[in-house]
């Protein structure tokens, strides 16, 4: 089983590692960027819809966009970090809503891979997860985006480019999520197996995004 997570993980954090190197190849073409990112959202979307029970988890990802903007202004007016290599002096992205989008589906999906082979239920197991996969692999994509040259933190304390605040708000932004769409699966009582604390369906792990 633990060699089974493991390779899981390491190919999870290899494909999040190509994903940062394509994004700092073309980070320059911002645009295009946003298109591919898109693309692969709209990819998402249909699959998950023809797969049935997919409102909550586009609410994730909606909410995650959104989010994740509030945070890149609040964090590019404060300061605190800046991207680079913009056209026409712009200072923010044009990819980075669909980005912070597909962080949540990536999350999901490393997740529930997880709880279907660990057979988690309670929450309380569940926040652990969340809180593990939610400082690993975004912190991982960051590292390869920052050494590349996409954006610059303005921090002194720091690990291969990423302040340690950094790391922990990414911890409590996705964290906060999942226990937002936790309280709405309440009321929404679906057997969305994240958010859900029902019995787990004994359908096969999933591994794409």
């Amino acid at each position: 089983m633990f060699q089974k997570l493991f390779l899981f993980t390491l190919k999870r954090l290899i494909i999040l590692s190509i994903a940062g190197v394509v994004i700092s190849v073309l980070h320059s073409q911002d645009l295009i960027v946003m298109f591919i990112l898109a693309a692969f959202t709209g990819l998402v979307y249909l699959r998950k819809k023809k797969a049935g029970n997919y409102k909550l988890y586009f609410l994730g990802f909606v909410i995650s966009a959104l989010g994740g903007v509030l945070a890149e202004t609040w964090g590019i007016q404060s300061g605190l970090w800046t991207y680079h290599d913009l056209s026409n002096g712009r200072e923010f992205p044009y990819w980075l809503p669909f980005a912070w989008g597909l962080a949540f589906s990536f999350l999901y999906s490393f997740e529930i891979f997880y709880i279907r082979t660990l057979k988690l239920k309670s929450l309380q197991n569940k926040i652990i997860l969340t809180i593990f996969a939610s400082t690993l692999l975004p912190t991982v994509g960051e590292i390869v985006t920052v050494q590349m040259g996409v954006w610059t933190y303005h921090s002194e304390y720091k690990i291969f480019g990423i302040p340690y605040y950094a790391i922990g708000l990414l911890g409590l932004f996705h964290t906060a999520t999942f226990l937002v769409l936790y309280w709405i699966n309440l009321h929404w009582k679906t057997n969305d197996p994240v958010f859900s604390t029902q019995k787990i369906s004994e359908m096969q792990p999933q591994t794409s995004a």
